[in-house]
């Protein structure tokens, strides 16, 4: 009888189990998330570090990843390499909750950039902001920038950060990047 107990228990586990990992759901990056190595761990911030700076990657548009749980934000799996990423997260510098910052980040579709000029395309691709890019193709390249610093898009002005204390400033003109610096 104990025996049975045992595999019946071991049964329901694998199913479950089973069930879990069907139930996962595909999501792609709506824009290239940019992460780096800290330690041994991979990780990402809400202020959205961007630039050349040692040790600094990011996930191309359209990455297919799954989205967990993690205690100070949330967690990315990027399904072709089974990397994890650890997305840090602070409510109240965003202004927004973590599954409102996630609707912006990922969808349930591959996203189209098509329709971009071959700057946009480029800048993209190579997760680069120059000058003459317009501001979905710099969203693309650099994702959001962090709201407590640039609190609307719609603003001519973003400020996005290299690091903790050093930001970077894109400066539009008619929907064009001016400058950055």
């Amino acid at each position: 009888m104990r025996k049975a107990r045992v595999s019946i228990t071991a049964l329901v586990v694998l199913f479950a189990v089973t069930i879990c990992s069907f139930a996962a759901t595909d999501y792609y990056t709506k824009f290239n998330l940019h992460y780096y190595l800290r330690g041994e761990t991979l990780v990402s911030s809400y202020a959205n570090y961007v630039g050349n700076f040692p040790g600094h990657l990011f996930l191309p548009v359209n990455t297919k990843v799954h989205i967990g749980r993690w205690e100070n934000g949330f967690s990315v799996r990027v399904l072709e390499s089974n990397q994890l990423i650890h997305f840090e997260f602070h409510a109240q510098r965003m202004g927004m909750g973590v599954k409102a910052y996630q609707k912006l980040l990922f969808s349930t579709e591959e996203v189209s950039y098509d329709d971009m000029s071959d700057l946009d395309k480029s800048g993209i691709t190579n997760a680069e902001v120059e000058e003459g890019m317009t501001k979905d193709a710099v969203k693309a390249a650099w994702g959001y920038p962090a709201k407590h610093r640039t609190p609307t898009l719609a603003v001519d002005r973003w400020v996005y950060w290299s690091n903790r204390f050093k930001t970077i400033t894109v400066l539009f003109e008619e929907d064009k990047v001016i400058s950055v610096r």
